[in-house]
């Protein structure tokens, strides 16, 4: 499976960065259980929110000279993660950040008007 081989090739850059933040949505819940559909809103919410913060300390990090990867992966251990990190809230994601050891050529990008849909 694809993706789980990508999870595998996460946990190895994971185990070499020096630094690992692991983010957590304190109103948040496991996502194995159900909510309320008032408590799912604010998660979805506050999920945007971190969003935008998340990228705001990649875009920041990246400007200091660091290199980050925001890690998603963290689905397929995610039980074991929030035990290990003794997290009540809902884990979003982990960072991983050092410095770079290359500078890879920025990928493929598609145009605006491939993106962007005026009605």
């Amino acid at each position: 499976d694809a993706l789980i081989s990508d999870a595998f090739n996460t946990l190895g850059i994971m185990r070499q960065a020096p630094v690992i933040i692991f983010v957590e949505n304190s109103n948040g819940k496991i996502p194995f259980v159900d909510i309320n559909i008032n408590d799912r809103i604010t998660e979805i919410c506050d999920s945007l929110s971190i969003g935008a913060a998340i990228q705001n300390m990649l875009l920041t990090a990246t400007e200091l000279g660091y290199g980050t990867l925001w890690i998603a992966n963290t689905v397929y251990a995610y039980q074991e993660l929030v035990q290990y990190l003794g997290i009540s809230g809902q884990l979003i994601c982990a960072v991983a950040l050092g410095v770079p050891d290359e500078t890879p050529d920025p990928g493929p990008r598609k145009s605006f008007d491939e993106v962007v849909e005026f009605r």
